[in-house]
């Protein structure tokens, strides 16, 4: 269970990092 949600802030961190690299994708979700 602690494992899931480390694992989930991890993606979550990773994600936030490539979408401030790519401003294309960051309008897309938008």
């Amino acid at each position: 269970m602690y494992f899931f949600f480390f694992l989930s802030s991890l993606a979550k961190s990773i994600f936030r990092k490539f979408l401030k690299r790519n401003p294309i994708f960051q309008r897309g979700i938008d």
